[in-house]
């Protein structure tokens, strides 16, 4: 397993996560405000908040993985490039 697929991992526990943990903020934060509704604005919170970290963290992955691609097709071109000689150049 390589970085990129860590940070994808990573990136969707904390999506999931965040709803999870979400909802159970809060029904907790109702009990804790003495309320008997759902605490909507807390669960927002916890949500918007694990989806933005999971998008970052899948966002850098991605990025990644682009550059480890420029970097393959840069060494397959230098790898088909054939080499000049001074007395190629004169």
């Amino acid at each position: 397993m390589n970085l990129n697929d860590t940070l994808k991992w990573l990136g969707w526990i904390l999506i999931i996560g965040g709803f999870i943990g979400g909802i159970s903020a809060g029904n907790d934060a109702s009990q804790l405000l003495y309320e008997d509704t759902f605490s909507w604005r807390v669960a927002f919170s916890w949500i918007f908040s694990g989806i933005v970290s999971g998008c970052v963290l899948l966002a850098i992955s991605r990025i990644l993985e682009f550059l480890e691609e420029i970097a393959d097709n840069t060494q397959l071109t230098k790898s088909k490039k054939p080499t000049s000689t001074a007395n190629e150049i004169e």
